[in-house]
């Protein structure tokens, strides 16, 4: 009889033990300040032109050569240019050439094939889109200049990309439209021709990139 007061004391440690180790498993954590969460990393914005790039002085020159340009224009283009890396001078050109600047130019009728057949369409706005083949809101939106030069440098931009900066080519793509290889030779000379004309403009007053570093991207005309 002696030992059981032995055994109830063994017993007794035992429990309290594994009472102190339940109790440890179900602690919780310490709760965190909620109210003021770390700070996070935020990724800085990335500058869509080049470090020597004036602003104001380049759309001086650019204004030189398109009477049509406006704060405006300026802004939609150089912003689509950098998201579909293009050069803001080529697609200056570009829009110059398909509309001279004039966000309600219509291009010809011309018969197209679609899905249901063939049908007369014909190009809207300041870079001369399709709504057939690219755009299926209502006409009317392509002569708004933010819609319509946001489409016209997506679809150049692919161009670019597809034809790997062959600018002939591109501007044969675009010109002609999606499934047709008409080559229209004056267009393209006078397009190209012009954007040279502008580069050079920009590299003699020295305010951002060198025509050398576009003729080695782009080749000679």
């Amino acid at each position: 009889m002696r030992k059981m007061p032995i055994l109830l004391i063994i017993i007794g440690t035992v429990l309290i033990n594994i009472g102190f180790i339940l109790l440890a498993c179900n602690t919780t954590p310490p709760k965190t300040n909620t109210q003021h969460p770390e700070p996070t990393k935020t990724i800085p914005k990335k500058e869509f032109t080049d470090p020597r790039f004036n602003k104001e002085e380049e759309y001086r020159i650019a204004k030189k050569f398109y009477k049509w340009l406006n704060k405006e224009y300026w802004e939609i283009v150089l912003e689509n240019s950098y998201r579909n890396k293009l050069d803001y001078p080529l697609v200056l050109s570009l829009i110059e050439s398909e509309s001279t600047g004039k966000p309600w130019a219509k291009g010809p009728w011309v018969e197209i094939k679609t899905k249901k057949g063939t049908k007369l369409s014909r190009a809207i706005g300041l870079m001369q889109i399709m709504p057939d083949y690219w755009y299926k809101g209502p006409v009317k939106d392509l002569e708004r200049p933010t819609l319509n030069i946001k489409l016209g440098t997506k679809i150049f931009g692919q161009a670019m990309k597809k034809r790997k900066n062959n600018l002939r080519l591109a501007l044969r793509d675009y010109n002609s439209g999606p499934g047709s290889s008409y080559f229209n030779k004056p267009y393209i000379l006078e397009t190209s021709k012009r954007y040279h004309k502008h580069l050079k403009a920009i590299a003699a007053s020295n305010v951002a990139w060198s025509f050398d570093d576009y003729k080695s991207k782009y080749g000679t005309f």
